[in-house]
């Protein structure tokens, strides 16, 4: 599961999610395993791409 800063608030992405295009605020993207947390990235802005197969993250830094 991937967690990433939506400008309307934080929200989840897992396999198989609906498509969807969101824009990204300044946060952390945060990608778990197994319920727990094993990667972060600091971002400013950006968008996010999601499709049942993939995400898809274009960020500014």
């Amino acid at each position: 599961m991937a967690v990433l800063p939506g400008t309307e608030g934080d929200f989840g992405i897992m396999a198989k999610h609906t498509p969807m295009i969101s824009k990204l605020k300044a946060g952390t993207i945060a990608l778990y395993r197994a319920g727990e947390i094993y990667k972060t990235f600091d971002i400013t802005s950006g968008y996010a791409q999601v499709n049942s197969e993939e995400c898809v993250v274009l960020v500014n830094e």
